[in-house]
């Protein structure tokens, strides 16, 4: 009995921890999605330092949680996600719309991926 009662809140541990873990996942990708949001915006209106300083923003905000996401996600994936955000800085501070709004439309696309490519599964372990 004693062991079963231990199995048991080993159980709920692991399982309040993976949704808790799910829970932010999904807020730091919907805190992304809404930087890149507003960084597509900026680039829309031609305001490239509102650009800029937005995708500052974002690139502070990936590395907030940066410790998070390495340490349970692909690391490919991160590194993808940091290199747009290097080439959309760079077009931004370049004035260069075009290329900015490609790499923001990229970054929504990753962002968009980023919870099924982190979350908890047999095949993302394996």
């Amino acid at each position: 009995m004693k062991s079963f009662l231990v199995a048991l809140v080993i159980s709920v541990v692991i399982v309040s921890g993976s949704l808790m873990y799910t829970n932010h996942l999904d807020g730091v990708a919907r805190e992304l999605a809404e930087q890149n949001g507003k960084i597509t915006e900026f680039v829309a209106a031609g305001d490239f330092a509102g650009a800029l300083d937005a995708a500052k923003g974002f690139e502070d905000c990936l590395n907030k949680n940066k410790v998070l996401l390495a340490a349970t996600g692909n690391h490919e994936e991160l590194l993808k996600i940091e290199l747009a955000c290097a080439e959309l800085k760079e077009y931004a501070a370049a004035e260069n719309a075009a290329d900015a709004a490609s790499k923001c439309a990229s970054l929504d696309v990753m962002i968009q991926h980023m919870p099924s490519n982190y979350k908890i599964k047999v095949e993302n372990i394996l």
